[in-house]
């Protein structure tokens, strides 16, 4: 799965906020392509 996110707006295409779990930037760039 891909993930499109935005530093405005981190949120996964499960509609989960990366903030919320916080990890930030580190969890989506940290997923494979």
């Amino acid at each position: 799965m891909a993930y499109f996110v935005t530093p405005e707006e981190l949120v996964t295409s499960n509609g989960v906020d990366v903030r919320e779990l916080g990890t930030g930037e580190q969890w989506y760039e940290a997923q494979p392509d």
